[in-house]
């Protein structure tokens, strides 16, 4: 079995991305975390490349470019999670199903969110973001990418970018 590790995510159209990114840049330099790309993660956990080439490339094929909704903003004791924009679309929930069966082995599957800081539970300042106000009121989500996530965050790497499909 090998040691690395991979998760599909949903990345944000450029308009969107670059906004965001910029929220992330900002509360990293703030707290002095990692930088990260603006996605939402489908499922990780996948222990087979090729197997999630296939998913990205089902997903690219199958899935017309959507928007999500920002529902509202939650900070949890879990270091993916710390501070994070939860979402609504109908696409998410549509995906996992598919993902989770075709992946053959135990993925994690999480409530669509966009993630702004990624910090140690014990480390994070709740109250620090309480005037936090999202740059958008809702995401358009136009791209599925593969990408390794073995190892810390500053060594993931993307393998493979697809857009989604045109309504």
């Amino acid at each position: 079995m090998s040691n690395h590790r991979f998760a599909i995510w949903w990345l944000l159209e450029e308009e969107h991305s670059d906004r965001y990114q910029l929220e992330i840049n900002k509360l990293a330099e703030r707290f002095s975390t990692p930088l990260f790309l603006p996605h939402i993660t489908v499922v990780s956990g996948i222990e087979d490349k090729a197997i999630g080439r296939r998913l990205v490339d089902q997903l690219s094929e199958h899935t017309i470019r959507f928007d999500a909704k920002i529902d509202k903003l939650e900070h949890r004791a879990i270091y993916y999670q710390s501070f994070f924009l939860h979402l609504r679309s109908a696409t998410f929930h549509s995906t996992w199903a598919r993902c989770k069966h075709a992946a053959s082995s135990p993925v994690a599957t999480y409530e669509p969110h966009l993630s702004l800081l990624y910090q140690s539970p014990e480390l994070f300042d709740h109250s620090a973001f309480s005037v936090f106000d999202p740059p958008t009121e809702s995401i358009t989500i136009d791209k599925v990418a593969l990408f390794e996530t073995s190892g810390v965050v500053e060594t993931w790497q993307c393998i493979l970018t697809r857009d989604l499909q045109n309504a």
